[in-house]
């Protein structure tokens, strides 16, 4: 990962319980996914899959009908590719 580059993913509250927000930032403008993907590496959901100008977005999660456990929710930009771990909880 460069260092000069401001691209990431924050995930509140933690552990989710319901509902999230996952909050993605972009430096690039280009074709940006965000994924979540199960401990096996399926993916579960794509909440992102478009061209994005740089930026901050917030993106709504719902978990409810999403079993107990560890996900990875997986940004992918024209340069990078973010993983942040995800727990699940009720």
């Amino acid at each position: 990962r460069n260092a000069d580059l401001a691209t990431g993913i924050q995930i509140a509250p933690m552990p989710v319980r319901s509902a999230t927000t996952v909050y993605v930032s972009t430096i690039e403008p280009g074709h940006t996914r965000v994924d979540v993907l199960d401990i096996a590496g399926r993916t579960i959901t794509t909440l992102v899959d478009r061209k994005l100008p740089p930026g901050t977005w917030f993106v709504p999660l719902d978990v409810s009908v999403i079993p107990n456990g560890t996900y990875y929710v997986v940004l992918t930009t024209p340069s990078q590719r973010i993983v942040e771990r995800m727990e699940v909880v009720r």
